[in-house]
């Protein structure tokens, strides 16, 4: 769920592997499934604007990012979709074209409910395959395993580097060919050299630094559907979040 906090009311827009819609504020006739571009045009169109220029930015006092950076920030942004909150810094509009910071917090990623499957009649005099209720079994020890392996709580999620509150929120630093996690309570200072925290370096992608304090996390990001990481992708570039959020 994309959450965009404006002085008068948030909008909240879901993005899923078919598509986008919005949750809120409601609005009669946006009930349904959309591409990005359709809802935010359609929206564009009765006065709600999320979809700013570089005009826009001089305006609202929100310096550029370049190009490049942008676009870097939002195909590594939404690769790790599902599986981390991400969230504005208030920081990164005090830094130079080349510089943004972004904060990300560890999440589940849940998938969408399957469709029921419709069960066929059993004869309650035949007897259960063995083999299927061996697999039943497996599959039941498995789903167990994993639901107290995912169940941690927040001192279990502090691994290493600073975060910025208890809630768990950690900030990283985006340049043209780097990502680092960095040390916010040392990066206050208009256009202060980024240099990675303590015990962290510097990554070609976004990736690299979630491996580095989420062990095992990118193996969880690979289950999230690709459709789905596409839209989101379509989403970023066009509400433009390194800029205006």
């Amino acid at each position: 769920i994309l959450a965009l906090k404006g002085s008068r009311f948030e909008v909240r827009i879901r993005a899923t592997a078919a598509g986008v819609s919005l949750l809120s504020p409601a609005v009669p006739g946006y009930e349904g499934v959309m591409s990005p571009g359709h809802l935010l045009l359609r929206l564009q169109k009765s006065g709600l604007n999320l979809v700013p220029t570089d005009d826009d930015a001089k305006f609202c006092y929100k310096p550029l990012k370049s190009k490049a950076l942008e676009e870097k920030g939002c195909n590594d942004l939404a690769h790790v979709v599902g599986v981390l909150d991400i969230s504005g810094s208030r920081y990164s509009s005090s830094q130079g074209a080349d510089v943004a910071l972004v904060k990300i917090r560890e999440c589940g990623y849940v998938a969408p409910e399957p469709e029921p499957e419709v069960q066929a009649e059993v004869d309650p005099s035949e007897k259960p395959d063995p083999e299927v209720v061996k697999a039943e079994a497996a599959k039941k020890e498995r789903e167990e395993l994993m639901a107290i392996m995912t169940k941690e709580t927040l001192e279990d999620k502090k691994l290493k580097g600073i975060s910025d509150d208890t809630e768990g929120w950690r900030t990283v630093c985006l340049q043209p060919e780097k990502w680092m996690m960095i040390n916010p309570s040392k990066f206050h200072l208009r256009n202060n050299k980024p240099e990675p925290a303590e015990g962290c370096t510097t990554h070609l992608n976004l990736i690299g630094v979630i491996k580095e304090i989420y062990p095992g996390k990118d193996n969880e990001i690979e289950t999230v559907p690709a459709l789905l990481k596409e839209t989101v992708k379509k989403l970023l570039r066009l509400v433009r979040p390194l800029v205006f959020h």
